[in-house]
């Protein structure tokens, strides 16, 4: 089928429920499946157990051999409310399969795992035996609100132990946006990372897209984000060098204020955006490149965009190029002060003009004297007209 899936999950009582999945495959013998978008909603009273959810799910059950190729466009899964053990947004344990999928999007405005066992919130692509390919394009978390204790990976997941190469590729955006005071309280201590989990020495994750980033925005109490980690990369089993992010990974504060205590390891680039006025009391702060400033800062009455008050971290940051001009506009400087606070300069809004210098006053003309000038030019006219009368005289 190329059609797409629609699955809402709506005011089912009390009950418990092991999968809910949009599209659930278990095929004994070879096989293309296809399928368009698989769009997934569950709003559903917290007394009941929804158990996994899945976009697509694939299982060993009866006398499957794999060898199964699945393609879908893309996987959108909101999550309202409901009590659920975990979710990944592909999950197969078939040998030799080759999945592809296109963007993955799961937005969490509500609901929880507090209940559950399970891995977490996976997106990308979860697979539990050697695969033949597994790759997907953009990959995004959304986070507005609910109650979440288990960690968010964007890049998946190698659930099994062979030694086998395999591969999971994003060819996209790997993005979490964590936004407003609910969303920083739902993340409830849990860390974000932008890699994979990998569970074999074999085991590689490859980012071919334009941006990693977690991105806090919009929030005025940061300590509500507890004392989690958030990772540029996984570093599971000393995965090392096999989780492979093609572009510089990213952290994002957008308008966010208060007292940030959260771990922070294997970041490129600290992103500040306008209306972020932070203290950062973290341990470990780990900004390997840059620090950039983006938006229009020029209606900004902020002082000190950043307080760290960990010295170790502050003397690292200093030490980071600062980027206030590329992306940024209103700001005339930005530097640090020896008490490790990086403050700002907006340019004035409206800027009083520099005045023109006095102008030269023009030279006045010299005025006439008797005697010369215009007396002169009378007296020769009347010698002029006298010389008619004297010729007809002699007449």
């Amino acid at each position: 089928s190329d059609g797409s899936v629609e699955l809402n999950i709506l005011n089912i009582g009390n009950a418990d429920i092991g999968l809910v999945s949009g599209v659930c495959l278990d095929e004994s013998t070879s096989c293309t499946y296809s399928v368009g978008d698989i769009n997934m909603t569950v709003d559903n009273p917290t007394d009941t157990k929804l158990g996994n959810i899945r976009g697509i799910s694939e299982n060993a059950w009866g006398s499957n051999q794999g060898n199964v190729t699945i393609t879908a466009d893309n996987i959108n899964i909101s999550v309202k409310n409901g009590n659920i053990n975990d979710l990944r947004t592909v999950y197969a344990n078939l040998p030799n399969d080759s999945i592809t999928i296109g963007d993955i999007t799961v937005e969490l405005s509500g609901g929880t795992d507090a209940n559950g066992s399970g891995a977490g919130i996976i997106t990308g692509i979860s697979i539990a035996a050697p695969m033949r390919k597994a790759e997907f394009g953009n990959a995004k978390v959304i986070i507005t609100g609910g109650e979440w204790k288990n960690n968010i990976w964007l890049g998946g997941q190698v659930l099994y132990g062979s030694s086998s190469q395999d591969e999971i590729i994003a060819n996209g955006n790997l993005e979490c946006v964590v936004i407003g005071d609910a969303g920083a309280k739902a993340m409830n201590d849990n860390g974000i990372s932008l890699g994979a989990i990998l569970n074999a020495d074999s085991h590689i994750f490859t980012h071919k897209g334009e941006r990693a980033s977690i991105t806090f925005s919009d929030i005025t109490d940061a300590s509500l984000l507890g004392n989690a980690s958030h990772r540029g990369a996984s570093r599971n089993l000393n995965s090392g060098e096999r989780i492979k992010l093609d572009t510089n990974p990213t952290i994002v504060f957008d308008n966010v204020q208060g007292v940030f205590n959260c771990e922070v390891t294997h970041m490129d680039t600290l992103e500040i955006a306008p209306g972020t006025e932070l203290t950062i009391a973290s341990e470990t702060f780990e900004i390997e490149k840059q620090i950039v400033f983006t938006g229009d800062w020029s209606e900004q009455n902020i002082e000190n965009t950043l307080t760290v008050t960990t010295p170790a971290v502050a003397e690292k940051l200093k030490a980071l190029k600062v980027d206030y001009t590329t992306n940024a506009t209103g700001l005339e400087e930005v530097s640090w002060t020896d008490d490790g606070k990086l403050a700002v300069k907006a340019t004035p809004e409206n800027p009083e003009p520099t005045p023109d210098p006095d102008p030269t006053p023009e030279p006045k003309p010299e005025s006439s004297s008797s005697g010369g000038g215009c007396s002169a030019g009378f007296g020769a006219l009347v010698l002029l007209a006298a010389v008619p009368l004297m010729f007809r005289r002699k007449k």
